[in-house]
């Protein structure tokens, strides 16, 4: 218990990007699972019974889903790096107090050019 205070402290100013970021990336893999589906729906039905204006409604759907997924995939990403920016060297700097401040500003400065 006293180990999550320290680290509440940490994620709290960051827990719309922990709970969003997981949240985009499903987003993202059921898209991936309903594409293939879709495109099956549109062959079994749509061509078969050569019913254009379901091949387009399908169509559209397809492409719907495919924005989301990549709103998703862009969305994803951008949470996860805003997330992992400042934790490594604040956690040195926090539970690592042996280590020397030469490498102290080599890991701050690595996170902030890595955002």
């Amino acid at each position: 218990m006293k180990q999550w205070k320290r680290y509440k402290s940490y994620i709290l100013p960051y827990k719309s990007a922990f709970i969003l970021g997981p949240l985009m990336m499903v987003t993202e893999v059921l898209g991936e699972i309903l594409l293939p589906k879709f495109m099956s729906m549109i062959i079994n039905h749509g061509v078969a019974q050569k019913d254009g204006g379901y091949i387009l409604k399908m169509g559209l759907v397809m492409a719907i889903t495919s924005f989301l997924m990549a709103a998703g995939g862009i969305l994803g990403h951008i949470l996860r790096r805003r997330r992992r920016f400042p934790l490594p060297a604040i956690c040195a700097a926090t539970y690592l107090p042996e280590c020397s401040s030469f490498h102290l500003k080599i890991s701050i400065r690595s996170a902030r050019d890595r955002w």
